[in-house]
């Protein structure tokens, strides 16, 4: 499971280097999708111009969507588009589960418009596709073996509204059954295989409240689930059940009670109570699964350093007894997998971007590394077999694609740990010669710290590069070595340098660090960004007059302040859904997020900090942005279209701006076709803008 929970980020588009969100509301019974929006989905990948697409745009979407509308955007030139085609005919697959058996996993790939469901049963065997959705799928988990009736069971926003809905299918492709009601969003579930019982949480009752559901699924067979459910317990604020106990008799549920933390609680099934973990460390974890019974629990939670780590508490009366797990390494447990009865404990660690994975001495209570990411890459997704005799996750490296992987855990003593490829996703574009290999860079500060950047160099350059940075999102997030079509494309075919940096706010660094931008300091990132330009400067193999600063979600935020603060360093600028007045993002950020967003950016509602977040808009200072701008928005309440607006006007007072504005922009596009369109547009304009002399 993923124990750092982006509870903060905001909802930005996630296509080639960026980050990603969304959530909340009401379900349709229909699933498959219509016959008439895949034909329209094959026309528009016929169409050669922006114009055709924009027509067939409208009968991509369902219901009310609203169509894309560009302002001030140019056509397409065919060349284009045709030598682009390579790079974006690519595919990834993530591990969402493997089988208690460990015989199968479950992987999402995006074959068609959106990431759907399928099923691999042996190395690099066949995908065999399992949802048939317009929607993605959003995650999935074997509640039992293969060859049961309904062994998966599966989370999707079938109508794209936020109303996320759980689902049971089974293995044959057939027709999936609807477990919640449609009446709520609900909560990805905890599963326990043995009694086939599930526990989510959901807020049908009251939007605002996420309550729990315990629902036995062990008597289906075939039947259908009741259309109406009453909650197992009432709560207030937004809960998550993180799991089963092995023997079935509590559940672990978690309250979000700050930007990475939440509460634990027990929730006995016999009594129908819940009961907070007395110990604070459990009152700040960002992440948590039973051992071997209910009295034994790994957490993850910084205690006394500015790193996350792995700790065991044994909740035996009178008093919990806790047990830090050390490690070798520094940097931040990043994920943790428990199999059945806690006979195996995995986790991996982000050091410095690249992942370990770690197993632990049950006896010892001493880590171990078991396997580094298979080339200095990013392992997600980690998932036990009932009986830990194997490992699945997801690998990915600046390289390559998003693949499953499976290990198989040997005993403690044995040097023999090699990941099996079970996935090989192809993806376009020439591959030979290879390129450049990327590195971790240093950049110092105004405040003599250092920020950790990704330099992914070109294939070939006879003088300096031009460079694009890549602003990530967050504020708490971090770049870490991946590969994205759009870098490749650059890379290969223009000779562009690519430039990730980690500034001030990254996780990943420590506490102190990702404090460092927290309300008042917020300019310190900013000039984070100026140092940034100030060392691409000073490296003979770049540019510094010909940049473009690329930034979503709060990394257009940064990239909007840089524009406006130094002019005359940047040729261009890209953003996609970027918060313009942060008084208006925390007021309509929703509720059980808003505590979590003013501690990273002050309480609009508090009088002196008016005027500050005032000055800290983007649209404070618009008029000082002289350099092309490229901007992506969507429709996000905490990014009104007023706002947007009023920076377009401005901003064209001195420059060009290409504004895209489509509903899916808000919420990190789904559509295959829409996402082309946005690489295609993207090159265009630093072909138009940082490329030209």
């Amino acid at each position: 499971m993923h124990v750092l929970p982006r509870w903060l980020a905001p909802a930005a588009l996630g296509l080639w280097l960026g980050c990603g969100g969304a959530q909340p509301a009401i379900v349709s019974e229909e699933y498959s999708p219509t016959p008439s929006r895949q034909e329209s989905i094959q026309a528009a990948k016929e169409q050669e111009t922006v114009q055709e697409v924009l027509e067939n745009f409208k009968n991509l979407v369902p219901g009310d969507r609203s169509p894309l509308e560009l302002k001030g955007v140019p056509e397409v030139p065919q060349r284009l588009v045709d030598e682009l085609a390579p790079f974006l005919l690519s595919r990834e697959a993530e591990v969402l589960d493997i089988s208690p058996d460990g015989s199968a996993l479950l992987v999402r790939t995006e074959l068609g418009q959106s990431p759907q469901l399928h099923w691999v049963q042996r190395p690099l065997g066949a995908r065999r596709q399992l949802t048939f959705g317009y929607e993605p799928v959003q995650d999935a988990r074997w509640i039992g073996n293969p060859n049961e009736p309904f062994p998966v069971l599966f989370r999707q926003d079938p109508q794209g509204e936020g109303e996320n809905q759980l689902y049971l299918q089974p293995i044959d492709g057939g027709t999936p059954l609807q477990v919640t009601d449609g009446r709520g969003s609900y909560t990805m579930p905890a599963i326990h295989v043995k009694s086939r019982h599930i526990a989510f949480t959901g807020n049908a009752r009251r939007g605002s409240d996420f309550d729990l559901y315990v629902v036995d699924l062990s008597y289906l067979e075939g039947q259908t689930l009741p259309s109406h459910m009453d909650p197992s317990l009432q709560l207030q604020g937004h809960w998550r059940a993180l799991d089963f106990s092995p023997e079935g008799t509590h559940v672990l549920l978690a309250q979000s009670r700050s930007l990475h933390q939440g509460a634990l609680y027990l929730y006995d099934r016999a009594s129908g109570t819940h009961e907070a973990l007395d110990h604070p460390l459990a009152a700040q974890a960002a992440g948590a699964h039973f051992g071997s019974n209910a009295q034994e629990v790994f957490l993850v939670a910084r205690a006394h350093s500015d790193h996350w780590g792995l700790h065991r508490l044994v909740l035996d009366e009178p008093e919990i007894q806790h047990t830090a797990i050390p490690t070798a390494l520094d940097g931040d447990v990043e994920a943790l997998a428990v199999s059945d009865h806690g006979k195996e404990v995995v986790f991996s660690i982000n050091a410095g971007g690249v992942s370990h994975l770690m197993r632990l001495d049950r006896r010892t209570m001493v880590s171990r590394t078991v396997a580094q990411a298979p080339s200095n890459g990013v392992l997600k997704h980690l998932r036990l077999s009932s009986t830990g005799a194997r490992l699945a996750a997801t690998f990915s490296d600046a390289a390559r694609s998003h693949d499953a992987h499976v290990l198989t855990l040997q005993p403690l003593r044995s040097t023999q740990k090699r990941w099996v490829p079970w996935t090989q996703s192809e993806y376009g574009g020439p591959q030979t010669p290879a390129l450049p290999a990327v590195r971790s860079v240093a950049i110092p500060t105004h405040d003599q710290r250092e920020l950790q950047a990704w330099l992914y160099p070109p294939l070939a350059s006879h003088t300096r590069a031009p460079v694009l940075v890549y602003l990530h999102g967050g504020p708490a997030a971090q770049s870490r070595p991946v590969r994205t079509p759009l870098t490749e494309f650059l890379r290969r075919r223009r000779g562009v340098a690519v430039l990730a940096p980690n500034v001030r706010g990254s996780s990943g660094f420590g506490a102190e660090f990702e404090a460092l931008d927290d309300q008042n300091k917020r300019p310190d990132a900013v000039r984070d960004v100026g140092q940034v330009l100030a060392w691409i400067a000073e490296q003979p193999g770049l540019d510094p007059n010909r940049v473009a600063l690329y930034g979503a979600g709060y990394g257009g935020f940064l990239t909007l302040s840089t524009m406006a603060q130094l002019p005359d360093r940047v040729r261009c600028g890209l953003v996609v859904s970027a918060p313009l007045k942060i008084s208006t993002y925390l007021e309509q950020t929703p509720w059980y997020q808003r505590s979590f967003a003013r501690q990273e950016f002050g309480d609009e509602r508090v009088t002196e900090n008016t005027r500050f977040l005032q000055q800290l808009s983007p649209l404070a200072s618009a008029d000082r942005i002289t350099a092309p701008l490229w901007m992506a928005y969507g429709q996000d309440l905490r990014t009104p279209m007023e706002e947007i607006s009023r920076l377009e006007h401005v901003v064209r007072m001195n420059t060009e701006v290409w504004w895209i504005q489509a509903r899916e922009v808000g919420a990190g596009t789904r559509n295959q076709e829409l996402k082309d369109l946005y690489l295609q547009l993207t090159v265009l304009f630093l072909d138009t803008h940082l490329l030209a002399p």
